[in-house]
């Protein structure tokens, strides 16, 4: 993976340009596609982005639990662990919270 990572650096400017203008744009699903692309370019590891990103977000919200209870929380996360079935977003509107945009 740090081979791959260093064979990668030239792209990293127009990697971050690209996640940063879907970011803006608040266009979730392309910011997941290029994110999780950046994560494994040659499938390295078919499961490595859902792991990376996926089962850490249950996690975090998973402890984030006694926070949000109590409100008047700000959480930040990377923006890659926004979007998706998986990400949270999605996973806090499935714990019935109401998720609104504020950007």
């Amino acid at each position: 993976m740090l081979a791959e990572a260093l064979n990668r650096l030239p792209r990293r400017g127009r990697l971050q340009e690209d996640l940063t203008r879907a970011y803006l744009d608040r266009d979730l699903e392309r910011l997941l596609r290029i994110g999780y692309e950046s994560l494994d370019p040659r499938g390295m590891t078919e499961g490595f982005a859902d792991r990376l990103i996926n089962e850490r977000n249950v996690r975090m919200i998973d402890r984030l639990q006694p926070l949000l209870r109590r409100g008047k929380v700000f959480i930040a996360v990377g923006a890659l662990h926004l979007p998706g079935d998986g990400g949270i977003l999605a996973l806090l509107e499935g714990r019935g919270y109401r998720v609104t945009p504020l950007y």
